[in-house]
């Protein structure tokens, strides 16, 4: 019996279904892993994008920040030179001034032969004649008119003539006081530096007074340049706290300049662009990258520090006259009441603290996902750190000083009390002391010293020469930071050659982006002519105990000093502003001088060469910014200006000690933009 052999049918190809199914699984992972790794690296990038975008807008902020600071030193660099004109040119005349090795409060007496004449403030009295010095006497005595004999006509005669040269005494006279008040009226108020706006208006005898005083009060008054800093200040302050926005595409931030001042949106621009080029073409749709800025509608708060003080001049005012109307002439120290809330500078609050956060999203491109593209989103936070503006408790009562006594000036019924203008200068100082110390005057006084030596030298001779070029290296000597403000405040310099940061050029200044008005604000109507009105308004005239004394504080005054800042900004705009080192200025430009070198007309850099006691010299003392590093190197070589740091959103949300002394409280946590940023948030914060 035979056997048959065979196949059943329908049974072969089955392993070409396991092998379908087998590379299917196959090719599933292989996607899986694909589209895991390409989302990865599009999260990663994405983040590293948000990072870029958070340290460049931070990083705009530290900027705006630091030239923040510099020109809050330069408000307080010009009221050091409103304060050498003050208690040094103002009081060359003084006998005291001449007296060497004086420790302790400045005794303010004219003549050392007559001590009970003390003024006991500052009181400005010029003289163009060593040798005729009227500024150390109390009383310039009147003419001896013999009384009238009708009966001798050469007694007559002589006694017309007398009278005649007693009329002459007296106004000549009265134009001393008249000068004094002018030179300090003109410290404080000037707003032409060249007084060619005031010549075509002014009397001819203010003409006369004018021509004798313009090298001594040439340049913008301390008000006046004050107030222009104020408003370069508040630009910058525009800038720092202009609104975050949200939405940001290529096509918006490509014509975000358009709208406006283009400085105050360069966070926006700078922070989009630098996550932009990040994230490159490939991985994300270019179309679909979108930032929204995550921050509190306030950045600083910057609060003014003004003061109000009186400034004196010597004035000399008519005695009631003899039985032959001969009158003397009578010095007295009259005040300058300056009511004008004169900006000395700002400070910080810390309850505001600078921070910029970034919520970035986009569209990765993945492989294989079935989905299509898929949106990632991530977050970034960073801030300025590292340095100051002011110190937080900076107040008014730092820049003036009361007066010693009471009742203080002589020969009048005048009562001087008020507060006079001064500042701490040495290590552990206080405003009682500061400029009204005797070494501090000397120091000062030395950068007038003929004597052939360089700035701060000191010798012998009592010879002082006042020309333009003394008078610009003295005031660069008196702007000199001092050892009181070691770690206070952020000076510019260039101490410990920096290869990252070089402020100054071979001119010793830099030039800095700092409008006078911002564009926006000029579209807003804001019209800088009206930059000192309110100022100007507040002047008062000096007191005057007799009516008939002459001042060139009249009621044309107030329009004169309106007509010299409308000048003044007219050459602004065209470049032609002055600082006080003679350098143009502009508008929208501002230079800041190197404080620790004079300028000579030559360009050549000099160190200022001043005693310790009254001049920080060191790079330790300056540079005292953020300089806790690790590198033993960078420590010493010390840093200035801010720097970024990348922070948490849980510090952001949590002000409890988040500030540089941790111990205040900050109040501006960043405002949520939308219900799904603000879950996200909460979580990252958490």
């Amino acid at each position: 019996m035979g056997i048959r052999l065979g196949f059943r049918k329908k049974q072969h190809g089955q392993i070409t279904i396991m092998t379908a199914i087998m590379m299917t699984t196959f090719f599933l992972f292989f996607a899986f892993v694909i589209n895991t790794g390409m989302l990865v690296n599009a999260k990663i990038n994405l983040q590293n994008a948000a990072d870029m975008a958070a340290y460049s807008g931070a990083a705009v902020q530290a900027r705006q920040l630091t030239l923040l600071s510099y020109f809050n030193y330069e408000m307080r660099r010009q009221y050091k030179k409103f304060l050498f004109r003050y208690y040094v040119m103002g009081n060359l005349a003084q006998d005291t001034m001449y007296e060497p090795d004086q420790t302790g409060p400045r005794q303010w007496i004219p003549n050392l032969q007559n001590p009970t004449a003390n003024y006991n403030v500052p009181a400005v009295c010029i003289i163009f004649n060593n040798k005729d010095n009227y500024c150390r006497l109390s009383t310039l005595g009147k003419i001896s008119v013999p009384p009238a004999s009708p009966l001798d006509a050469i007694q007559s005669t002589l006694r017309t003539q007398l009278q005649r040269l007693e009329g002459i005494r007296e106004k000549n006279c009265l134009s001393i006081g008249v000068t004094n008040k002018f030179v300090l009226g003109m410290w404080l108020w000037n707003t032409d530096p060249t007084f060619e706006s005031y010549e075509s208006v002014m009397s001819q005898r203010d003409r006369d007074i004018l021509d004798v005083v313009r090298a001594l009060a040439s340049g913008l008054g301390l008000i006046p340049r004050e107030m222009i800093l104020k408003r370069r200040v508040q630009t910058l302050d525009y800038y720092l706290n202009f609104p975050p926005r949200t939405g940001l595409t290529k096509s918006v931030v490509d014509s975000i300049g358009g709208e406006g001042d283009t400085a105050a949106r360069e966070r926006i621009i700078q922070a989009f662009k630098s996550a932009y080029d990040t994230l490159g073409p490939n991985t994300f749709d270019d179309n679909t990258i979108v930032m929204d800025e995550i921050m509190a509608k306030r950045q600083i708060n910057l609060r003014p520090v003004n003061v109000n003080f009186d400034a004196y001049a010597v004035d000399f005012q008519l005695d009631r006259p003899d039985s032959s109307n001969a009158r003397d002439c009578i010095a007295q120290p009259v005040p300058f009441t300056v009511k004008a809330n004169i900006p000395v500078g700002f400070r910080k609050d810390p309850a505001y603290l600078t921070y910029y956060a970034v919520r970035l999203k986009a569209k990765a491109k993945i492989l294989f996902s079935p989905f299509g593209d898929m949106e990632l989103t991530a977050y970034a936070a960073a801030k300025p750190f590292g340095s100051r503006i002011a110190p937080n408790i900076l107040d008014s009562s730092e820049f003036i000083r009361p007066a010693r006594d009471g009742r203080i000036c002589q020969n009048t019924s005048l009562d001087c009390t008020g507060f006079v203008p001064n500042l701490p200068v040495k290590e552990a100082d206080s405003p009682v002391r500061g400029w009204n110390e005797n070494d501090v005057l000397q120091a000062m006084f030395n950068l007038f010293r003929n004597n052939g030596g360089t700035d701060g030298a000191t010798g012998g001779g009592t010879q002082v020469r006042i020309d333009a070029q003394a008078m610009a290296k003295a005031y660069q000597g008196a702007m000199v930071p001092n050892p009181f403000e070691a770690g206070k405040y952020n000076i510019i310099n260039d101490f410990n050659a920096d290869q990252f940061v070089n402020n100054f050029g071979a001119g010793q200044y830099r030039s800095v982006w700092a409008p006078l008005i911002s564009t926006d604000e000029l579209a807003q109507g804001v019209n800088p002519d009206d930059i000192m009105k309110d100022a100007i308004d507040q002047l008062t005239a000096p007191a005057v105990l007799n009516p008939d004394s002459p001042t060139v504080f009249d009621q044309n005054f107030k329009d004169l000093l309106k007509r010299g800042i409308n000048g003044y900004l007219a050459r602004l705009r065209q470049g032609g502003g002055t600082d006080d080192a003679g350098v143009g200025e502009g508008f929208n430009v501002a230079r800041l001088v190197n404080p620790f070198n004079t300028r000579p007309e030559s360009g050549a850099s000099t160190r200022i060469n001043l005693p310790p006691v009254i001049m920080m010299n060191t790079a330790d003392q300056v540079k005292s910014s953020w300089s806790y590093v690790k590198d033993a190197s960078l420590q010493i070589a010390g840093r200035t200006g801010y720097s970024v740091k990348f922070v948490s959103f849980r510090m952001l949300f949590n002000p409890s000690g988040a500030t540089s002394n941790g111990t205040d409280t900050w109040t501006n946590p960043p405002e949520a933009m939308d219900a799904n940023m603000e879950q996200e948030l909460q979580r990252i914060a958490h």
